[in-house]
């Protein structure tokens, strides 16, 4: 007399030797697989379906020392600690695409829209800057820097010419980094400046120890705002010789000279 269900009842004998109890579908889900492969080659043969069944299970051998064997292979502290891992990797790239989100919900916008600081704050400051007064030219800088990690370049420059006779460039200085983690260097006080004249105009850390005044004849500049890809800055070279037409900008961190920028001073019609 032929087993009802033969299959369940090998398959419930095999796993019931296994401990760990999650990997136990699995093992049945593979047994059955390869019984009722094992059936169909010997239909094909013109073997009857249930007694197809029965020398399927038969050909597996005896239940209790299979499922002996696929514990050894499934220990419940291999698998335990396959699993401990397994939801700690989901819970942490659970957690960082939450804080993208986050992360990306601020500065999405502004990522894609690399003008969106330049016309909200940058060409207001330059602006104002401009109507002080009537001797100001609108320079048009095409240069682009690279570094290792980043790449410089100004989308926007003025030079104004005061009352006193003082020049002072103004220009908004762009950084790319294409690592987040690089955001927001120090660029602002790693810059120095050089006229074609050869006057150097020092960076804003060093004109104390110069001797120079605070607010003449010196390269400097303030973070403006920073993107996960995108930094901006605002920066000066005041006391500009009225001479120079050129300034050389140099990116020169911990002393070690990594790029240059040529600024032409001569761009567009007086304001």
């Amino acid at each position: 007399m032929h087993d009802s269900n033969p299959f369940e009842t090998f398959c419930a004998a095999v796993c019931a030797q296994v401990r760990f109890r999650p990997d136990r579908a699995a093992i049945q889900a593979e047994l059955l697989d390869h019984l009722q492969d094992h059936v169909g080659a010997l239909k094909e043969r013109g073997l009857p379906v249930l007694d197809a069944r029965a020398e399927a299970v038969a050909a597996m051998g005896d239940p209790v020392e299979l499922g002996k064997s696929l514990d050894q292979l499934h220990s419940p502290l291999a698998g335990w600690l396959l699993a401990v891992l397994k939801w700690t990797s989901q819970l942490a790239a659970a957690a960082a695409i939450y804080f993208l989100i986050l992360f990306l919900g601020r500065d999405l916008p502004d990522l894609l829209d690399p003008a969106y600081p330049i016309t909200s704050r940058g060409v207001l400051y330059y602006q104002r800057g401009m109507e002080e007064t009537e001797n100001t030219v609108l320079l048009q800088p095409t240069a682009t820097a690279r570094t290792e990690d980043y790449t410089l370049s100004i989308p926007y420059a003025v030079l104004n010419t005061w009352e006193d006779g003082q020049r002072t460039l103004s220009y908004l200085l762009k950084v790319t980094h294409w690592n987040p983690w690089y955001r927001d260097p120090e660029i602002d006080a790693w810059i120095s400046a050089q006229d074609d004249l050869g006057n150097v105009y020092v960076d804003g850390g060093s004109s104390a120890e110069s001797g120079r005044l605070a607010d003449t004849c010196r390269s400097w500049g303030n973070p403006l705002t920073d993107y996960p890809f995108i930094s901006y800055y605002d920066m000066q070279v005041t006391g500009l010789d009225p001479g120079a037409a050129q300034v050389i900008l140099t990116l020169q961190p911990f002393g070690v000279r990594e790029c240059t920028l040529t600024l032409s001073l001569e761009g567009g019609e007086p304001s």
